[in-house]
């Protein structure tokens, strides 16, 4: 199987600072989402964090994971169309006033205090701006406290996680209240703003509590210059809705929110019924602030959903006006761009050419051919069939497991635990063979569950594109000290599709709940054994070929087949497009039969010009040569620029009109014709001749001027 690479960019290859995008299209936007936002996702793995928690050494985490916290935050800052090209962890020396209560050394940096301050909080679990030495801060020091008195802080949360908590403030997801009037917000997009510094602990198990502190505060040093604009959020244009917050604000650096007022409206004109919350002049200028419904503050939906807001009563430059704007939520990971395939469903055993129309902001795009049969195999987890697995389990035990009485049958069972009481990270395995299910169809397996606490909780999931997973069933460890007596079936229904399903297996902790390891005993975990699909088929071959660059057409032939096309084969055709690094497959599959009835001009028509309409004597592209004799020349019918290029020449007493032809087109027939007049026409002493690759004409010379031409009929 041949694939086309699909995900998002790696990380290192995505710019963190100088970030702007338009927000007005939606495909931008969707593009921006997956190269810059999803390329700080798994920032976890990149931290690095060198850090102690028994003698409070705060310890450092990697450059790496510093450019996903300033990246994240120029995402956002980008998104809100102020300047993004802030620098965090710079080695800027830390603030200190003259009033503060405690002074660190000057020399140190904003980051020194901002991770002192998470190691801090994160010691403690709890949070306080002006900390006080001693207990619950025992790992207080004036560092700390000088970056909680600055800074942004949370806890439970850390890195680009943190920095999304941020921005969403009173959203139940950040796991905190946070703050009303957003003001972790504003101090995140205020203008003019060109340094941060992020300070990040882990957490470890229920014990300590992942922490960030995110150095906000800017002395007069560190502002560049900006022309002042309204900064709204969510921002006008388009949206993912992941992001979307409860609490709406738009602010000014230098205008006065005290009387305003705000309305929203629905895209049908009804009005939203939304609540005031703040309007006080605060950090980085005035600002208001409103709370949305519900269905306003999702973070899901099915198909975009435009809001009309309008602020009224700002004051700017001593005189009242009034701001209005347009959010539509999206869901980036939707196109709404159709990737249809425009061309025969019978193609012939030579190929065919598809067409398809340009999606704004691809970078590229693939077609995918593929064959499907019954899924009748079984997944035993055997040593057999490991080329169809992916292992996304850690070190320290065995996926396929050769536990006595923990295996159904065969000499192994997939066997899901954690790796240590260190390492709790997600246990997974994904099995590699695309399902097509039909009415009906179901994921059936077998499950024992061995020592699992009820903080352990497997889940079943499924996935159209391999990177958004959907879980469609999840069972939780049944206690500390029991384990199943057998293994029980499990039936899980799959929806119709055409649309190829991946399945996989994740075994997940629950933050502050008790957990076993693999090396407690060759017992714990989930053990899985004789996975199938019913009433499904399977893709038992794929092939994606790149379309070549700037095309809007791909061809399935030998090459991207695979395999020789024979008469009767059936194919399922099927369009990706690459926006923002990712693969987007078109919600549409394209079936075609090898073996059409067809022949010459009406084959040619059908099989290598999809999109062209007309007939022999018509011309498609309006360039003055008709459909038929593009085709006898090999031309291209839907090209205005494809005229005959042979220019007739005279030679020893008579005329010659040459045009290059790679070879004869059997079902017509090549002459010429001359005309004194252009009225009337005749192939009298017409001779025609194809040799070398062209194919000439030889006509008689007149007296004055004499007009020759093509002449193609069929017979």
């Amino acid at each position: 199987m041949m694939g086309w690479a699909c995900g998002t960019m790696a990380h290192a290859q995505v710019e963190t600072t100088g970030l702007a995008v338009d927000t007005t299209k939606r495909n931008e936007v969707v593009a921006f989402w997956n190269r810059v936002y999803r390329a700080s996702d798994g920032f976890a793995e990149r931290m690095g964090w060198t850090g102690v928690y028994g003698t409070c050494q705060q310890g450092v985490t990697s450059p790496a994971f510093h450019g996903d916290v300033e990246r994240r935050i120029n995402f956002y800052r980008a998104m809100a169309g102020i300047e993004a090209a802030c620098v965090v962890n710079d080695g800027t020396p830390v603030m200190i006033d003259v009033l503060d209560a405690h002074k660190p050394p000057s020399a140190t940096t904003r980051e020194q205090a901002a991770q002192r301050a998470a190691l801090m909080f994160s010691y403690a679990g709890d949070t306080d701006h002006d900390p006080a030495p001693g207990a619950p801060f025992s790992c207080w020091t004036a560092a700390a406290w000088n970056a909680a008195a600055r800074g942004n802080i949370a806890l439970g949360l850390y890195g680009p996680d943190a920095i999304d908590a941020y921005m969403r403030e009173n959203d139940p997801a950040s796991l905190s209240s946070w703050s009303d009037t957003v003001k972790h917000r504003r101090w995140i997009l205020q203008q003019g703003a060109t340094r941060f510094a992020s300070g990040d602990v882990p957490g470890h198990l229920s014990q300590f509590r992942p922490s960030n502190v995110l150095y906000v505060i800017h002395g007069s040093g560190d502002f560049a210059g900006y022309e002042p604009r309204h900064v709204a959020w969510p921002p006008p244009g388009c949206f993912p809705d992941e992001l979307v917050p409860t609490q709406w604000s738009l602010g000014h650096p230098v205008a006065s929110f005290a009387e305003a007022s705000v309305q929203m409206w629905r895209a049908d004109g009804s009005p939203l019924a939304v609540s005031l919350v703040d309007r006080t002049d605060r950090t980085g200028g005035g600002a208001i602030i409103w709370r949305v419904p519900a269905e306003a503050a999702a973070v899901s939906v099915d198909e975009d959903t435009t809001y009309r807001v309008r602020v009224q009563g700002i004051v700017l430059n001593g005189a009242s006006h009034a701001y209005g704007y347009e959010v539509t939520v999206i869901d980036p990971d939707r196109l709404l761009d159709p990737l249809e395939l425009e061309g025969t469903a019978q193609p012939p055993s030579r190929g065919a050419t598809y067409r398809f129309d340009e999606v704004e902001a691809a970078q590229g795009y693939a077609l995918s051919v593929s064959k499907a049969a019954p899924a009748s195999w079984l997944e035993g987890a055997e040593d057999g069939t490991a080329g169809f697995i992916a292992d996304g389990t850690g070190a320290g035990y065995d996926l396929r497991a050769a536990v006595a009485d923990f295996r159904r049958t065969g000499s192994k069972a997939f066997r899901l635990a954690f790796p240590s009481l260190l390492d709790v990270s997600d246990q997974w395995f994904r099995i590699d063979r695309e399902i097509l299910p039909k009415a009906g169809a179901r994921l059936e397996f077998y499950l024992r569950r061995g020592f699992m606490t009820a903080g352990t909780v497997l889940d079943v999931q499924t996935s159209a594109d391999g990177l958004i997973w959907t879980t469609a069933a999840s069972w939780a460890g049944a206690g500390t000290s029991w384990v199943d007596f057998g293994f029980v079936k499990r039936e899980i229904p799959l929806p119709a599709s055409e649309t190829p399903l991946r399945v996989r297996f994740l075994l997940r902790w629950v933050p502050g709940t008790l957990v076993h390891s693999a090396g407690q005993s060759p017992q714990v975990g989930a053990f899985i054994d004789d996975i199938v699909v019913t009433n499904a088929d399977w893709v038992v071959s794929r092939r994606d070929t790149p379309v070549d660059g700037g095309s809007l057409r791909c061809r399935l032939d030998a090459e991207s087949a695979g395999e020789s096309l024979s008469a009767g084969a059936v194919y399922r055709l099927r369009l990706h497009a690459r926006v923002g690094g990712r693969d987007y497959p078109s919600p549409e599959v394209k079936h075609v039969v090898v073996g059409s009835p067809l022949a010459g001009f009406d084959l040619w028509m059908d099989a290598d010009q999809p999109g062209v309409g007309g007939g022999f004597e018509d011309d498609h592209d309006g360039d003055g040569v008709p459909n038929g004799i593009e085709y006898a020349f090999h031309l291209n019918p839907a090209d205005g620029r494809s005229s005959l290029s042979a220019v007739p020449a005279p030679e020893s007493g008579s005329l010659r009109l040459a045009q290059p032809l790679p070879s004869p087109r059997a079902d017509v027939t090549y002459s010429a014709e001359w005309s004194d007049d252009l009225a009337s026409w005749s192939s009298a002493d017409v001779a025609v001749a194809f040799a070398a690759g062209e194919m000439a004409a030889t006509l008689p010379a007149g007296a004055g001027k004499r007009f020759v031409r093509w002449k193609i009929t069929r017979p």
